[in-house]
């Protein structure tokens, strides 16, 4: 059983999780990591040796699968041209596996990553999160401050100007543009 709450706008901390209820069931490495990691409080250095541990390779890394009869299936039906925006591949069966990924279910076959996400994609086109015909962009880790300006709504006579914050122990910096 997964063990979610509904998330409060007021509190962005992720409620404490009890690692005892879950011992009884079948956790993922990750979840084994977390449970025995002795982590900092939250913030920047709780993020980083929560991601770390994330990133650290399990023991036992999945094996490949062959794609069998469902999978091929879903492959087959989200191939077609415009199949993210079909209502017909939709009820073909991609909103099956949709609710159930949305519903924390466990997957009875293995899936690649880029599958998952046209699935996922797919139900967000289906509910109205991501909008009919938008275009996924290939990456944003490289937006350059000049296409960040080029994009501002500024009135004519406004003039973008950068400042640069610091944190108190000035170990990090972010960029903020502002109109004049």
């Amino acid at each position: 059983m997964l063990f979610r709450t509904r998330f409060d706008s007021d509190n962005l901390n992720p409620p404490p999780t009890d690692m005892s209820k879950l011992a009884s069931e079948a956790r993922s490495p990750f979840q084994n990591r977390l449970a025995t990691a002795t982590l900092p409080p939250p913030g920047n250095e709780h993020f980083i040796a929560r991601r770390a541990l994330w990133r650290t390779p399990g023991s036992n890394p999945p094996c490949p699968t062959e794609p069998n009869a469902s999978r091929k299936r879903l492959e087959a039906l989200l191939a077609q041209p415009d199949a993210l925006e079909d209502d017909g591949v939709w009820d073909a069966g991609v909103n099956r596996v949709w609710d159930g990924l949305i519903a924390g279910a466990r997957l009875k076959h293995r899936l690649p990553l880029a599958l998952v996400l046209k699935i996922l994609l797919a139900g967000w086109i289906q509910e109205g999160t991501w909008p009919r015909g938008a275009v996924v962009p290939e990456s944003d880790d490289e937006v350059t401050l000049s296409e960040v300006i080029e994009h501002m709504p500024l009135s004519s006579t406004a003039t973008p100007t950068l400042t640069m914050q610091a944190s108190r122990d000035d170990t990090s910096r972010s960029a903020v543009v502002r109109e004049a």
